[in-house]
């Protein structure tokens, strides 16, 4: 499984499309809040999918 990746998203966003994952590997996902106050501790992982 990937580790490590991070992709910064606009506040009003609702949607991300991410493209450059491989054929073949499992990835996981969490999502973190980052704002003047500070960074939250992410919310769990998503199950874990492989990408077809």
């Amino acid at each position: 499984m990937s580790t490590g990746s991070s992709r910064y998203i606009d506040g009003d966003s609702r949607s991300f499309t991410w493209t450059d994952l491989k054929k073949g590997k499992r990835y996981s996902f969490k999502v973190y809040a980052i704002n003047d106050v500070g960074s939250s501790s992410g919310s769990s992982a998503s199950s874990t999918v492989k990408i077809k």
